[in-house]
């Protein structure tokens, strides 16, 4: 009997927690690092195993680094540039 009042209040708890913004914020926000952490994760594994997606990340990387040049890298700078919040 204990068990089931528990597991009421408990869902009385959550309801009345989304009702007020700051608390609703609140999970979201604790949801959102969950995920995140999740993902980060995943790439870890990938990446600790060797999985096919990291070794061609690397070898594009190589590819990359091998042909690029100054008008490039100046170039490729102005666009991350353009794209800084400061300057939309």
């Amino acid at each position: 009997m204990r068990r089931r009042v528990d597991a009421e209040s408990f869902t009385q708890r959550a309801r009345l927690a989304w009702q007020t913004p700051h608390e609703r914020k609140r999970l979201e926000l604790v949801t959102f690092l969950l995920v995140s952490l999740a993902a980060f994760g995943h790439i870890v594994e990938d990446y600790l195993t060797g999985d096919p997606i990291v070794r061609w990340d690397v070898s594009f990387a190589s590819w990359l680094h091998e042909h690029s040049n100054p008008a490039l890298v100046t170039a490729f700078k102005l666009i991350t540039i353009a794209g800084n919040a400061a300057f939309l």
